[in-house]
Parts: C-alpha cells; structure tokens; sequence
C-alpha cells in the first residue's frame, strides 16, 4: 500500500502541474480515447494517422500525442523506425484497459533504438507493448547505456512476442514497478543482462514483476560496468511476489569486465521475497572473473525453485545467498536436475549464510532432486562461525540422488552436514565414499547420526541407476524439460519407492507432480523422477542415413544438402522429412548453430509446432523437439523447414541427424 500512496501523490502532484504549464498554451490536436493510429515509413505525419492509408511517419509524431486507456499504436510490420518511442504520466489506461502498441501487415515492426533505448515507459499506469522488435547499436558499438524496453515507476504494463538485443544495458529493464508482465521476449547481445529489475535504493521494491516463456541467451557483459558483476541472463532485484518460469538462460556472462568479486548468473533472484523459479532451463552460462557464472540463484526470503534442469554451467547448478534483510531464508528447492554444473567451484550446490537471521535461524528445504556432478554434490557454508554461528538445524536434506564421478562427495567444512540429512541416495561412480573427513558411508552415518531417523537407516549408499547419467539430453527449450530422460530411474534401481514420505514425516507441503509431470502418490521415490522404472530396452536411436518407408526409416522431401561432417540441412521453406513409428515417444535430435532457421514439426499431420534451431554457440545432439507421452501405436513424425528465422540467426537452414526415443 505503501508504493501506491507514493505513486497517487506523485501522480496528483504532476497533473496539477502539467495542467499549469499548459493553461496559456495552444491546445493541442484531441482524439477520442479507443482510436487506432498507424505509422509507417511511406506516411506523413501531418497525416490524420487513424488509417492506413493515412498513417504517420515519424516517432516523433507519436511522442507528441497524449495516449488514453483503449487506445491502439500499428507500427507497420517488417519496417524499421528509428529513435526513442516514449510514454510518460499523460499517457496510459489502467489495469485493465490498456494503450497498445502492436504491429499491423507482415511480420514485426522494430524500433531501433541506435545509441540509447528504444521504448521507454515511465510514470503511468497500463501500457502493452505487443509484437515489437527493439535494436540497439551494441554493447560495444556505441549503444551507452540503452535499455530495449525500459519500464519506470510503472504499473499494470507489459511487454510480449518481442526481440530485445543490441543494448549496453539490458534488453528489458523495470525499475520501482508493479504488476509488469515480460512474456515470450527474446533477450539477446545485450551488456549488463538479458532482463532486469532494479532500484534506486536499498528500501525500494517492485512487486509482482512476472517474466514467462522467455529467453536470455548470449548476454554477454556490460563494458561500461567495472564495479561489480554483469552478463546475467534474467536477474530481478528487490521484488516480492514474483515469478521467472517456462525460461531459459544460456552462454550469458562470458564477457563482463574484471576486477571485482562478483559474478554472474543464469537466472537469479536477488534480496527478493515470496518468489518463484519452475519450468525452467539454465545452461552453458559462465563467468571471467572466477566468481559464479551459475545457473540459478535465490538470495532471499521465502521462495521456491522447482521443476528446472540445468546442465554445464560454470558455477553452481543451484546457488543461495542469505539475504542482508535479516530474513530466516525459508527457502524450497524441489524436484530439479543438475548435471555437471560447477566446472570450477566445489560443487553444484552452494549455499552460504552470509548474514545471520534475526532469529538466528537459517531454514532451507532440498528434496526430491537429482544431482550429478563431477565434484564434491554440495557446499553448505555458515560465514558467521565459529565465533556468531548460525543455527543450521533447519537445513534439510531429503530424497534427493546426490551421484558424482569424483574422489569425494562431500566437502570437508563441518557446516556441509549440518542439519537434517535423511532419505537420500549417495553414489560415487568408482564405489567409494568419502568426504567430511570420512572414508566409507558407514563411518560417516555412525559418527554424524546423518540418514537416520529413530536410529533407523533411510538413507543409502547405492548406484542409483539413473538411465543415462552424465549424457542428459542437450535441449535449448524450457519446452522440452521433460525430454530429459537421462535422468529416470531404470528397472530395479534402488531409489524406486525408497523415498520418505515428507508430508507426515516432516509435515511438508510436498506439491502435487515431480519435475516429468507424474501426480505424487502415497509412495516416493529418491529424486526428481516419481514414475516407475524404465526398460532400457525399449530405447533406440535411428541415424538420418537410414531411408526408406518402412517404420524407423526416413523419409525426404525436396533437396537436402549433405556436409562434410555428415549433417544434412536445408533452407528451402517446405521441403521436410518424416519418419514413421511404433511407439509411444519420439524425440528430434540435431544441431543448433548461429546460421538456423525455425522448423514447423508435426506427429501424424496434426497441429504444427514451431521449433526455433538458433543458438549462439554451435552445439550438436540437441534434443530440438519431443513429443511426450503419445498413444501406444502407429505415429509418423514430420519437420517442415518454414523458411523464417530469429532475428540473431543469419540463415535459415534446419539440420536432420538422428531420431530417437522409445
């Protein structure tokens, strides 16, 4: 209620004062409230703007008009304006009227924002920017400080289906905001982060900030920022109520300058409170000052990740840093994968209590997760002792698959088994167990008391046989988190129904599903995956070069090129091939490079899904489509070069390499 009280003075306060100014000045052109304008580069702006045969030209135009609730601005699609589109205390409608700003015709428009920003939203109330590209010069090519789409002291405002890229500072930035909604935009190129919300100060916030089905890829530092970290992915600072989901983060952070400690994330929560990772994906993100250049992070107060995979970053899979609020952290972390994260930091989850609670207690939930690393599995560290500890007792541990391929398991700091440890499963690959100065599982629970509950053994020292560990599927989509089968339990593994029940044992509200989407039962198993065990049998893969018309053999349409590394690839929109199958799954696994296109793929002529092959970084077994569960049966999968791409991409080519699934 606080921000609200401030916002009406403010807003008061400069109405009365643009009221003054303007009371000798000539009264400016009226439109009724509800009209559509146009602009487009072949228009005029002593047009009347309100058709298109009469649109406006220029940016300009549109800055000098005072917009109202229901009101709508076409920019024409394919074309390019330039300069700063602004919207300001005279413009706006409220929380559920809105000023749109859209595109008409063909394709996007975009607003090139050249050295600074491009949209800039400051000081009202219900603003939608819809299907609007925004460019900048480039971090390093003479864009200072330029934002894409820049939200100020707004609320109820939006930005969707637009690509941000180009910017020093960030593709989107909200700052001392509310109720502003980030969707399907693609941030890429830009300096300081991919998207940001930000403060003015340490005792401001912004609430209900919501980013969803978005990607930061390729952000890559701001040169300009010297003095602490840059090139995260997605990043909101000082918000409460809010929630980052169905997006992704990847090859982010790999340029900021040095000379500072920091460094930075995939995507991350920053003294936030009540917020919400899920559905998401973090991957290849790194750093260059030896600092982070994790996955995912939460530094707050009462928030939860859940259902995210994240596979080959620098830093840590899962990172958390006690706020300096004085917050108890009450902190979930459930039914998330991380393989081989961490490459240079002691393990793939790194949690330190930084600053003491004010009640002194630090309360944090790790349950249900698959970790797979090549290092220790985790890193607890309480920076207030020995002299001021921290009371780690509400630190637990449970059903989690803890498996690493190297020397040791645990870290040797005494605060890595603090609290509760109960229900879980350790495993390293060469049979062994060591770690917290002990050299077999047996030690370590006798001398600690750890996966014990009334002197009863719940916890095991087990090869979980995970179905392909280490090789999880290298999907670019938060779409197809599912298609991680790696990391399900094969027939007989002994983490099958092995897990505790946590909501009588421990009074948890465990949710409803586990990361693949399997309702919980009365029964648990160790890990991310509740379903049952998998016959690995029934697993196969098929090369592109098998053709033919019989099942499990490809089938082409139009020219395919084939390349001296044996890819077959095409650009020609509608040429397509298919593969016809008896199953009840099917992934497409490929490549993905600078120089793709977008595919349209289809199980058996139904509805078409768009699959975009871009990536920054070539990288090939890329699990670029899965289809789910489908019915037991005869399916035929299609891909469809569409001859479209990303704006990053600079071709439109689509790779085929192998099918495979069950």
């Amino acid at each position: 209620m606080k921000m609200f009280k401030v916002f009406k003075a403010q807003f008061v306060l400069a109405a009365f004062l643009v009221f003054n100014l303007c009371v000798f000045c000539a009264p400016a052109a009226i439109y009724a409230a509800g009209t559509t304008y146009y602009v487009s580069p072949s228009g005029n702006d002593s047009n009347a703007g309100t058709s298109s045969s009469s649109p406006w030209q220029t940016i300009s135009k549109v800055n000098g008009i005072n917009f109202a609730a229901g009101d709508t601005i076409l920019f024409q699609g394919g074309s390019s304006f330039s300069g700063n589109l602004q919207f300001n205390s005279s413009d706006g409608g409220n929380s559920t009227t809105r000023v749109t700003v859209d595109s008409y015709g063909s394709g996007r428009a975009t607003i090139n924002g050249g050295t600074g920003s491009a949209i800039t939203i400051s000081g009202t109330t219900g603003i939608d920017i819809k299907n609007i590209n925004v460019i900048g010069n480039g971090r390093n090519s003479g864009n200072s400080g330029g934002k894409g789409v820049d939200f100020s002291s707004c609320h109820y405002c939006s930005v969707t289906n637009s690509d941000a890229s180009g910017f020093q500072y960030a593709g989107v930035r909200v700052i001392t905001s509310d109720h502003i909604d980030i969707t399907y935009v693609n941030a890429h190129d830009n300096g300081r982060a991919g998207i940001i919300s930000e403060e003015t100060s340490w005792t401001q916030m912004s609430d209900h900030i919501y980013v969803g089905n978005s990607v930061a890829n390729n952000n890559p530092g701001d040169p300009s920022k010297t003095t602490n970290e840059t090139g995260d992915g997605i990043i909101l600072m000082y918000v409460t109520n809010s929630t980052i989901e169905y997006s992704s983060a990847s090859y982010n952070g790999w340029d900021q300058p040095t000379g500072h400690s920091n460094g930075p994330e995939g995507i991350f929560f920053w003294s936030a409170n009540s917020c919400l990772i899920q559905n998401s994906l973090a991957f290849k993100n790194t750093t260059n000052v030896g600092a982070d250049g994790g996955a995912f992070d939460i530094d707050g107060n009462n928030c939860t990740q859940q259902y995210t995979y994240s596979y080959s970053n620098y830093g840590p899979g899962f990172t958390s840093y006690s706020p300096t609020d004085g917050g108890s952290g009450n902190l979930v972390y459930r039914y998330n994968i991380s393989e081989l994260d961490n490459h240079a930091w002691p393990s793939p989850i790194w949690i330190a209590v930084a600053s003491k609670p004010n009640n002194a207690k630090f309360n944090f939930e790790f349950y249900n997760n698959t970790i797979y690393s090549a290092s220790s599995v985790l890193n607890v560290q309480d920076w207030n002792a020995p002299s001021n500890p921290t009371d780690m007792s509400g630190v637990h541990f449970h059903n989690n698959i803890f498996q690493t391929t190297g020397t040791k398991i645990l870290q040797d700091d005494p605060a890595s088994t603090a609290g509760t440890y109960s229900g879980n499963i350790w495993w390293q690959s060469n049979g062994s167990f060591a770690g917290n100065g002990y050299t077999s599982f047996s030690a370590w629970v006798s001398g600690t008391g750890k996966e014990k509950i009334n002197n009863v053994l719940v916890g095991k020292n087990a090869d979980p046989m995970l179905v392909n560990p280490g090789n999880g599927e290298k999907i670019i989509s938060s779409n197809y988190l599912t298609a991680v089968t790696a990391y399900k339990l094969k027939t007989g593994s002994p983490a099958l129904s092995a897990g505790l029940n946590l909501a009588s044992s421990e009074g948890l509200n465990i949710g409803t599903r586990d990361y693949y989407g399997n309702a919980l039962g009365s029964t648990h198993n160790m890990g991310a995956y509740e379903g049952s065990g998998i016959d690995t049998a029934t697993l196969s893969s098929v090369e592109d070069t098998v053709t033919g018309t019989s099942n499990n053999q490809f089938q082409y349409s139009g020219s395919w090129t084939t390349g001296t590394s044996g890819d077959h690839y095409s650009s020609s929109a509608n040429n397509y091939f298919q593969i016809p199958f008896n199953g009840t799954e099917i992934k497409w696994v490929g490549s993905a490079d600078t120089n793709q296109g977008q595919a349209a793929v289809s199980i058996d002529n139904g509805p078409e899904t768009i699959v975009d092959t871009y990536l920054s970084n070539r990288t090939t077994g890329v699990t670029l489509y899965h289809s789910g569960v489908l019915s037991s049966g005869q399916h035929t999968l299609k891909v469809r070069v569409t001859g479209t791409k990303s704006s990053a991409s600079t071709n439109y080519y689509v790779y085929r390499k192998y099918r495979r699934g069950p």
